[in-house]
């Protein structure tokens, strides 16, 4: 999962990942901004995020689609790595499909509307569900979309992802 460009944006092909954590969101904005996400971080939930490869944005331009490792944790415990990636939401016709068969309380629409997808997974399995959990709520909360598990019953928005985690 290593084929990246000068920039750090990602050359592989984009496929969603059928059983990985999804994010629904409101912009068509690709770029993976670390000094955003370290912020949002440590305000919000005493976390530590890093992006690797780090990325630039020359011209203003972004990548279509882009894949980063993530290493992200909370407090002094150590960060669990994950892989991230985003691509144009009509990649993903599928996953949006099953995400508004469980969707409701308006989560619908922003899902029908949403231009892209952002989705992640861990590394391995020792420790992921909080790392998973962690990501959705910081994702959520820079993105402003709800996410969804594929086989879990239900979408959430920042709020859910905060619930969650705090039962983590």
């Amino acid at each position: 999962m290593d084929d990246f460009d000068a920039s750090g944006w990602w050359v592989g092909r984009a496929e969603p990942w059928p059983r990985a954590w999804t994010l629904f969101a409101r912009e068509d904005d690709s770029r993976m901004v670390e000094a955003r996400w370290l912020q949002q971080a440590k305000r919000f939930f005493n976390a530590h995020v890093a992006v690797s490869p780090q990325k630039h944005y020359p011209g203003g331009g972004q990548p279509r689609v882009d894949r980063a490792s993530v290493q992200i944790g909370v407090g002094e415990e150590a960060p669990r790595r994950l892989w991230v990636h985003t691509m144009p939401a009509d990649a993903a016709e599928a996953l949006r499909r099953d995400a508004l068969a469980v969707a409701d309380g308006g989560m619908d629409v922003l899902i029908r509307r949403a231009p892209r997808i952002w989705q992640w997974r861990a590394e391995d399995a020792e420790g992921a569900k909080r790392a998973e959990l962690l990501m959705a709520a910081l994702l959520a909360s820079v993105l402003l979309g709800p996410v969804w598990r594929p086989g879990e019953g239900s979408v959430f928005g920042v709020r859910g992802a905060r619930e969650r985690l705090s039962q983590t």
